[in-house]
């Protein structure tokens, strides 16, 4: 699983992300405020699309892919070091919670999809970030770095025959980490030019 994904200032660009057959290109494009995500990712035969709107506390997302509704809300507590997932995802329930530490460093995932159990770690390391995730007993592992600007970001991952299904749900996955990551910029930049 490989792919590139380009971070600038609203908008974050998937290229060729996925795996086999399944690779999306698109954006994720956020208004001024950053309070609005609309979203458009899309494969050879399908698209990934629709919005997430940040709410201070929590997301609000309202996508599709292939006729099929994603829908519901991630909740984050006060202190920013814990989401509670509960959305209607293809049919499905994704439910549960990821975990941050309080630097911002590692994210613990402790999600279920369809009765599969979605576990593991991500953790920052200095120019790059580790992949140890499980999907039930299928591992996803390996790296994604940065260059030195921080805008490219290039993902080298180990996925065992993941359904195209699991991999929608890993690229919200990820889609999420990334607007977390891009909110976060956003928040340092706007407190850095507040001094």
């Amino acid at each position: 699983m490989n792919g590139i994904v380009k971070s600038k200032t609203s908008t974050i660009y998937f290229e060729d992300f996925g795996f086999e057959n399944t690779r999306f290109n698109g954006e994720i494009h956020s208004n001024i405020s950053g309070l609005k995500y609309t979203i458009h990712l899309k494969n050879e035969q399908d698209v990934l699309e629709g919005e997430i709107l940040d709410k201070l506390s929590k997301f609000s997302v309202d996508l599709n892919y292939k006729g099929k509704e994603i829908k519901g809300e991630i909740h984050k507590n006060l202190t920013g070091t814990k989401d509670t997932w509960d959305l209607q995802f293809l049919e499905h329930k994704l439910t549960g919670t990821v975990s941050h530490n309080l630097v911002g460093t590692t994210c613990t995932y402790n999600l279920s999809y369809n009765n599969i159990k979605i576990t593991g770690k991500i953790h920052e390391k200095l120019n790059s970030i580790e992949y140890d995730l499980l999907f039930d007993t299928k591992k996803i592992t390996g790296s994604m770095t940065t260059n030195f600007t921080g805008v490219k970001h290039t993902y080298r991952l180990e996925a065992e025959e993941l359904s195209e299904g699991e991999f929608v749900v890993f690229l919200f996955i990820e889609s999420i980490k990334l607007m977390n990551e891009h909110i976060a910029e956003i928040d340092d930049f706007q407190n850095k030019n507040k001094n």
